[in-house]
């Protein structure tokens, strides 16, 4: 685990928005998370039922998972559902593309008086190649077209 946010290469953590935080640490140490592979069915079955299994019991014990007279049950409530069988995974298995467009954007993002940081650097090795900055120039900032000239 020691050294994550300090690797290069293709299969790099760093500058991550998905890998290597308190949570993805956790989750690992927990083994939800492999060493190998990013456990995401694993993970998906475990957090959709930690948030819906609860509220299935409840309402069960409670005599209202299933319709009687006169009772709201839970079988008629399909937004709750929804969000924890279904939302709780799509959420989940969006890191992968998440973490794929981030990588691509950073060096687009990263002006090149960032790309001179060595972590930024070291995270995105083709980044100092860029011919231009991307980095958003506003009217009266020194290297703006539109400042007064001096």
């Amino acid at each position: 685990m020691s050294g994550t946010s300090n690797q290069t290469g293709p299969g790099s953590f760093a500058l991550s928005l998905v890998r290597d935080d308190l949570i993805y640490r956790l989750q690992r140490r927990i083994g939800l998370i492999p060493a190998e592979g990013s456990g995401m069915v694993r993970r998906a079955v475990f957090w959709s039922l930690l948030a819906w299994l609860p509220i299935a019991l409840w309402a069960w014990y409670n005599g209202r998972a299933l319709p009687q007279a006169g009772s709201e049950p839970l079988l008629a409530h399909f937004g709750i559902h929804v969000r924890f069988l279904v939302a709780v995974p799509l959420l989940i298995f969006a890191e992968a593309p998440a973490q794929g467009v981030g990588m691509r954007l950073l060096p687009y993002l990263c002006g090149p008086e960032c790309c001179r940081i060595r972590s930024c650097r070291a995270s995105v090795p083709y980044a100092p190649t860029l011919p231009g900055c991307a980095m958003p120039r506003f009217p009266g900032s020194p290297s703006s077209p539109w400042s007064s000239p001096s």
